[in-house]
C-alpha cells in the first residue's frame, strides 16, 4: 500500500500540504494515512460482522467433541434423538473451548 501511495504521489500533481495541529504534514503521508484509515475501517467493520454472526447462529465445530467431552452419554436410550442443551464440558484447553462453537 504505502509503495502504490508513493508511486500515485510521485505521478500526480496533487501536491497539496496539509495542516494539523499547526504541523505542515506530507501531502504522501496524508494521502496514507487516509487509505489505509479507510482500510483499517473495512477491515474491522468486516471482522465485527464476522463475530457478530458467529456468536449468534452458534453453530458446533466440527472438533465439538474431541475439545469439549461433554459429559452425556449419547448411547443412553433417554438421549437418543434429542437436541441436548444441558451438558458440561470436561475438556480443560480454554482457547481450544472458545473456539468450539
Amino acid at each position: 500500500m504505502l509503495l502504490l501511495e508513493y508511486v500515485h504521489y510521485k505521478r500526480t500533481n496533487s501536491h497539496i500540504t496539509r495542516t494539523l495541529f499547526g504541523r505542515n504534514i506530507h501531502p504522501w503521508v496524508w494521502n496514507c494515512y487516509k487509505v489505509i484509515g479507510v482500510f483499517g475501517f473495512g477491515m474491522a467493520c468486516s471482522q465485527l460482522t464476522t463475530d457478530i454472526a458467529k456468536y449468534t447462529v452458534g453453530r458446533l465445530r466440527p472438533h465439538f467433541f474431541a475439545v469439549c467431552v461433554p459429559d452425556v452419554d449419547c448411547s443412553k436410550e433417554e438421549f437418543r434423538y434429542r437436541y441436548i442443551e444441558n451438558f458440561k464440558c470436561k475438556g480443560t484447553d480454554t482457547q481450544r473451548l472458545k473456539d468450539m462453537r
